[in-house]
Formats: structure tokens, sequence, C-alpha cells
């Protein structure tokens, strides 16, 4: 036995196997497979992934609303979008996502309090969690949709009367995602003729 594989066994032993797959990983060179890259569920509810803010950042966005009514008097937010590496390398060379993605938006609070600011905001503590999934073999529609407290470790899948899966169908450009608000992707989209409107411009934002 090498020194790299008792190193392994004995990590196997110490702090299970998926440790152990995180060290060859690393030895090997490749990304680590599993909880880290995959969506992990407990008793039917999604692990909220813990490392998500080492993943791909795809951008940000301040006031933003989902739904009806629009912004309506509530308060300004900063919404941040994390993707799984594997899932964004293959969008990169495809178009598309692969099947067990996972998509991060984290929401955040917004303030104009700051040493150094004399206009504008930054951002805040996180105040939710919202999470997409591509899971064909687990959701009828492809995908399905979580939001996670503040404290929230798992999270139910949301039902259809939440809109989720109705307002990604109609509205996102590519695969049930918005792409149209995340420039780096929409030009790899774009590549693999995806799109099927152009993104919002400058001089359409008001």
């Amino acid at each position: 036995m090498t020194r790299l594989e008792r190193w392994i066994w004995r990590v196997m032993v110490g702090g299970g196997v998926c440790a152990a797959t995180m060290v060859l990983s690393v030895a090997l060179g490749t990304d680590p497979p599993g909880a880290l890259d995959v969506p992990v569920y407990s008793d039917g509810d999604l692990l909220l992934p813990a490392d998500y803010r080492e993943w791909v950042f795809l951008s940000a966005g301040v006031g933003i609303v989902h739904g009806d009514g629009g912004a309506g008097g509530r308060p300004r937010l900063f919404t941040n979008v994390f993707a799984a590496p594997r899932a964004h390398r293959h969008f990169l060379q495809s178009g598309t996502w692969p099947d067990e993605t996972i998509l991060v938006l984290e929401i955040r609070g917004a303030a104009p309090e700051g040493a150094v600011n004399a206009g504008g905001h930054h951002q805040t503590a996180i105040l939710a969690t919202q999470v997409a999934v591509k899971d064909r073999r687990r959701f009828p529609d492809g995908w399905g949709y979580f939001t996670f407290g503040v404290d929230d470790l798992a999270a139910p899948a949301l039902s259809a009367a939440a809109g989720c899966q109705r307002c990604h169908a109609e509205q996102a450009s590519v695969d049930q995602t918005f792409v149209q608000f995340y420039p780096t992707l929409w030009e790899a989209a774009r590549r693999h003729g995806r799109p099927a409107s152009p993104p919002p411009t400058s001089e359409t934002i008001r």
C-alpha cells in the first residue's frame, strides 16, 4: 500500500467515505464529487450546500422583485447568484444545464450607511436563500425550487402554488433560468443558439 493509499484509508476510517473521496480528488487534480457539486437530500428535503460561496459567481441584482405587484414599498434588496462549478462548465460548453445542476440565490439587505459611502447602497446580512435544482428524476417539470430561512440547513421543495415553476417556464430565457441577467453566461448561450430574445440593455432598464 502506497503512502497516498494509507492516507486515504485513514481518512475513510476517521471521517467517512465522503471526506476520503475529496482527498482522492485533490490528489488526482479533479473536482470533489458528491455533496459539493450535486444536490443532497435528507428525508426528501434539500440540504443547503455549505460551500456555495466558493462556487462560480454569476451576477448580482439590486431591487429585483419576483412575482406580481412590483416593488410596492418593499425594501430594496441585493441578490447574488452562484452556480455549482460542474454545472457552470457544462453550460459554457453546451448552452444548457446538466441534470443535478444547483443554482443558489442569496438575498441580502441593503444599507446606505458607511464610512466612505457618499451615495448608493452596500450589502448587509442574509435574509433568505433560494435554490433551484435541475433533477428530472425527482421533479416532473425538471426543476425544483427551495427557500431557506437564515438558520435553515434543509428545506422541502416549494409547491406549485408558489408560482416559481410557472414564472421560470414563462419568463426565463434558457432552460428555465434567467440567463438574460447573467452577462457572462448570456454570451455562451448565444454561441450555442439558445436565447430567444436579447438581454436587457442600459437603454431599456428604468
